[in-house]
């Protein structure tokens, strides 16, 4: 939006905040409605006495997103590394970059990046979880009968061995061995 424009709408607030309603329509130009040219009459004499200042740069805002990106980054970087949670948040949240993970794995869905938060923070659907926030009255895995939480799911229980195994062969593409959760979950190029 131009500083006109903006002019314009800061304009129509203020008559608004008023009381008085405005409303824009579409009027023919040189058809003799005299109001519409006298604003017309206006408008040209306006547009021949402005003078513009000669010291002013303009840019456009596209010119400067990297340089602001940039910037944004390095001091969310910093945020990031002295966040009061400590070394444990710091570990399961991999620093910021540049390019996000939405920007390298753009076949993703918003659901994979959402499940792979809940992960990390524990705010996912184990029972542990579920109990903690009363919605289920055990926390306890059903088939094993020990706490179910994202270690015991993802690692340990023996209704995900099919998964498990596949989840274990994509991350050995780019973990060496052996790995534990908190490693798989601070993975950043999970490419299946």
């Amino acid at each position: 939006m131009g500083k006109l424009e903006m002019e314009i709408k800061q304009k129509l607030l203020q008559l608004q905040y008023d009381g008085i309603n405005t409303r824009f329509i579409w009027v023919r130009s040189h058809q003799g409605i005299v109001g519409n040219d006298m604003a017309d009459r206006n408008a040209n004499i306006a547009a021949m006495n402005v003078a513009l200042p000669e010291a002013t740069p303009w840019f456009p805002p596209t010119d400067l997103k990297k340089m602001i990106a940039a910037e944004i980054t390095k001091k969310w970087k910093i945020q990031h590394e002295n966040y009061h949670a400590g070394q444990r948040y710091i570990r399961i949240f991999p620093p910021p970059r540049l390019h996000t993970c939405l920007m390298i794995c753009p076949l993703r869905s918003k659901m994979f990046f959402k499940t792979l938060s809940r992960l990390r923070t524990g705010h996912s659907c184990t029972k542990k979880y579920l109990f903690k926030i009363r919605r289920s009255t055990s926390e306890l895995c059903d088939l094993c009968s020990v706490v179910e939480d994202e270690q015991h799911l993802l690692m340990e229980c023996p209704r995900f061995v099919s998964a498990r195994k596949y989840l274990f062969e994509e991350v050995s593409k780019s973990v060496p061995q052996p790995f534990n959760l908190d490693l798989i979950l601070r993975l950043q190029d999970v490419h299946h």
